[in-house]
């Protein structure tokens, strides 16, 4: 990752748990890296205790609002195409730029 990006954090109720509203209040958090991106996404779970079901792809856009990437439940980071940039499993940034 070059520049600064928005990482646009969220829940979503699970219905399978008979959720009817959010477990957790949306946040926004300015990240410098994938794995920064990937380290707030599982804290902002952790702190919440989120499930995969209550866990919307997370979004990470530019500075001007634009998609680039999202952020999984299990932290790994994925551009718009589907391929992994970032995986916290081998720590390692698979992005070129």
């Amino acid at each position: 990752m070059s520049e600064e990006k928005i990482l646009i954090l969220n829940a979503v109720p699970n219905p399978d748990r008979g959720q009817s509203r959010p477990l957790a209040p949306g946040s926004v958090r300015i990240v410098s890296t994938w794995a920064g991106a990937s380290r707030a996404a599982r804290a902002y779970i952790e702190k919440y205790n989120l499930g995969a079901g209550n866990w919307p792809d997370i979004e990470i856009a530019t500075m001007a609002g634009e998609p680039v990437a999202r952020v999984s439940y299990n932290g790994r980071v994925w551009d718009l195409n589907g391929v992994c940039l970032y995986d916290p499993f081998t720590d390692k940034d698979t992005s070129d730029g």
